[in-house]
């Protein structure tokens, strides 16, 4: 997660999600809860983050950005994917010094989408159990 000292309301909670969704190392069904972030040499699980799942109003708070982030951001997410994918598409096909073939640029597209339903699904299943 990260902290924004937004001006405008305080510090924002920013949950990893909202950066790292498609990121190879963020997998769709990895725990909210316990998912550090980027694992970087020598890091650790920061303090705050341990008094914030410690906390009930601090936990409530986290999950509630996590259910906006799947309602609001998600929900609309992939057919953003697919509008980027579908004006690029053409561009990057005529392009003379593209290293790749379009059925890259295609599975790059669907697997992308495939990410966010998948991520999606698990935290809806993760947060409405019991």
């Amino acid at each position: 997660y990260y902290l924004y000292n937004d001006p405008n309301r305080a510090f924002v909670l920013i949950p990893w999600d909202v950066d790292a969704t498609v990121a190879p190392v963020s997998p769709p069904e990895v725990d909210p809860y316990e998912f550090p972030g980027v694992v970087r040499l020598g890091a650790v699980v920061p303090m705050l983050w341990e008094l914030a799942q410690k906390n009930p109003a601090w936990r409530s708070t986290f999950e509630a950005e996590i259910r906006r982030i799947d309602t609001e951001i998600y929900s609309g997410l992939g057919e953003r994917v697919t509008e980027l994918c579908a004006l690029v598409r053409e561009a990057d096909a005529q392009d003379p010094n593209r290293t790749h073939l379009m059925a890259e640029f295609d599975w790059d597209c669907q697997h992308i989408l495939d990410r966010i339903a998948q991520r999606s699904a698990y935290l809806q299943e993760v947060l409405n159990a019991p």
